[in-house]
């Protein structure tokens, strides 16, 4: 319980610092006719307050922002995920991260995984969980990314 009211304060302050090539592939895929969504561990005010810090909340759907309620697992998260995006019949879907629960999240609904090596998990790490693609960050490898996408 005590930890569940230190994550409740931690949603009203949540912040988040855009890595570099963020923005401009977030533009690029949105051009594409991508539509974005997120599956995360955070709270749904936690998404809210660190996508709207840097401005980038516009870009992502609002019914596809899978997020964690308070005892929730990883696995319920992405088994609803699925659920939804089955329902909606889009032609691809992909889990981007830079964890590797991001991975195991992906082969939980079974989506390609796509690895970011721009957080705390080096790319040798990442490699050991067999990620469909790996990039070192959004601004070096954004082409990789994106003929990675076309396919």
């Amino acid at each position: 319980m005590e930890i569940d009211n230190e994550a409740r304060k931690l949603d009203l302050i949540s912040e988040l610092n855009l890595n570099p090539g963020v923005l401009k592939i977030l533009d690029e895929l949105s051009t594409l006719g991508w539509t974005h969504g997120i599956l995360t561990g955070n709270t749904y005010k936690r998404i809210i307050s660190k996508l709207s810090n840097p401005n980038i909340l516009k870009y992502f759907e609002g019914n596809l922002m899978f997020n964690c309620n308070f005892g929730d697992s990883r696995r319920e998260i992405c088994k609803n995920a699925l659920r939804i995006v089955s329902d909606k019949l889009y032609k691809r879907v992909y889990i981007i991260g830079d964890t590797p629960k991001d991975i195991l999240a992906a082969r939980t609904v079974g989506f390609p995984a796509i690895s970011v090596a721009s957080g705390n998990h080096s790319p040798s790490e990442l490699s050991n969980y067999n990620p469909d693609l790996l990039i070192r960050n959004l601004k070096l490898d954004s082409k990789l990314l994106i003929d990675f996408l076309k396919k």
